[in-house]
C-alpha cells in the first residue's frame, strides 16, 4: 500500500512503550506485566521512509524499530473477540517503522511527572515504510518468528521477532478496545527491541524483514 494513503488514513496513532524486556532493561526502566505502556503520535508527526528528512531538535534523537499495524475497519469498544486469528483479522496490512524519540527531552518530561509527548510526537517522528498483505507471511499463524532489523549507516543496530514482544498483537488490539473504538486506518507501533541509539541528520538507515515477509526500505534522517 502506497505510504501516502496509509498517513492520510491514519486517524489515531496508537504506540507502545517497552515492549521488549532487553529494552525495557537497556533503558533503566520497570518491565510491564499486567498491562502495556500507551502513548499517541500526532498525525502530522508521520513520514514516508522515503520523505524528506525529520526535524531533529537535538543530539540525543534515537532510532526505535517497531512493527507497525493498521486497523482494517471500525471496531466497536468492547467487541468480543474469540480467538487470535480474529484480532488479527482486524489487520488491513503491515509494516515497519521507526520511532523516532527525543531523549533528552523525554528524561527531563519524565522526571517533571509530565507527559512524554513533545519527546515523541514532532515532524518525521513517525516514520513507516509500505504496507504488506498478512497474506504475503511465509509463516505459519501466529506468525512468531517473523525477524525485522534495523541498519544504521551500515551497521545493524536493532533485529527482533515478533516473539518476543511481552505484549503480543492480538492482546494490544484487545486492550485498546476495552478503553475505545478502534477506526478504519489507525495505526499501532507494537514497540521497539533493544538496540535504541542516537541518529544525527543525514543518517542513511535501512528497515528491513529478516524472515516471513521480502522487503528492505531505505532512507535518510
Amino acid at each position: 500500500t502506497d505510504v501516502s494513503e496509509v498517513i492520510k488514513k491514519a486517524k489515531n496513532i496508537y504506540c507502545v512503550g517497552r515492549n521488549y524486556v532487553a529494552h525495557a532493561h537497556e533503558l533503566g526502566n520497570e518491565v510491564p506485566k499486567e498491562e502495556p505502556v500507551l502513548f499517541l503520535k500526532a498525525n502530522s508527526s508521520l513520514r514516508g521512509v522515503q520523505d524528506e528528512g525529520s526535524t531533529l531538535f537535538s543530539d540525543e534523537v534515537h532510532h526505535e524499530l517497531e512493527v507497525v499495524v493498521q486497523i482494517k475497519q471500525h471496531v466497536p469498544k468492547h467487541t468480543c473477540l474469540q480467538s487470535p486469528e480474529q484480532r488479527w483479522e482486524l489487520i488491513s496490512g503491515i509494516a515497519l517503522g521507526l520511532d523516532l524519540t527525543r531523549r533528552d527531552k523525554q528524561k527531563a518530561l519524565k522526571d517533571k511527572g509530565l507527559p512524554w509527548t513533545l519527546s515523541k510526537s514532532f515532524a518525521g517522528a513517525g516514520i513507516i515504510g509500505p504496507m504488506c498483505d498478512l497474506s504475503e507471511i511465509d509463516l505459519p499463524f501466529p506468525y512468531s518468528d517473523l525477524g525485522f532489523s534495523l541498519t544504521v549507516n551500515d551497521q545493524t543496530k536493532q533485529s527482533a521477532t515478533l516473539g518476543q514482544m511481552i505484549f503480543p498483537i492480538p492482546f494490544l488490539i484487545d486492550f485498546l478496545l476495552s478503553y475505545q473504538h478502534l477506526d478504519a486506518g489507525d495505526l499501532i507501533f507494537t514497540g521497539t527491541p533493544e538496540g535504541v541509539g542516537p541518529m544525527r541528520a543525514g543518517d542513511k538507515f535501512t528497515m528491513r524483514w529478516e524472515n516471513g515477509l521480502k522487503g528492505q526500505y531505505e532512507g535518510i534522517l
